[in-house]
């Protein structure tokens, strides 16, 4: 995974697949989602 930020956002990519789509998300959004990833919330999947 490759990731690069901005005051607008955050782009999130494929490093092994380097023509993938770049998936863009609010920085708050981003936050949550790793914040939720270091609690284990996602253990179950």
């Amino acid at each position: 995974m490759e990731m690069a930020s901005t005051a607008e956002s955050v782009l999130v990519r494929d490093s092994k697949v380097r023509d993938s789509a770049i998936l863009s998300f609010e920085p708050s959004a981003w936050n949550a989602f790793v914040t939720a990833a270091v609690a284990g919330e996602f253990v179950s999947l």
